[in-house]
């Protein structure tokens, strides 16, 4: 059984990272997560917290628009 992060995600960081350091290298627009996504990552595992906390209520993620500087959402 796998005890923590890197047994899970190791790979997937590594292959995220490499496709990052390739556009990056060839001029294309970057890939990978940004800010936004860490902040709507954020406002999710907080509603989730609350709802555990809660005894299993539904709680309702209310997440701000995303800014225009972010891109097109896909």
């Amino acid at each position: 059984m796998l005890q923590d992060w890197k047994g899970r995600f190791g790979g997937a960081f590594d292959t995220e990272f490499g496709e990052w350091v390739a556009s990056v290298a060839t001029g294309a627009e970057p890939t990978g997560p940004c800010s936004w996504d860490g902040y709507a990552a954020t406002v999710i595992t907080d509603a989730a917290v609350q709802s555990l906390e809660s005894g299993g209520r539904l709680i309702t993620v209310d997440m701000k628009p995303r800014p225009v500087f972010y891109g097109a959402t896909s």
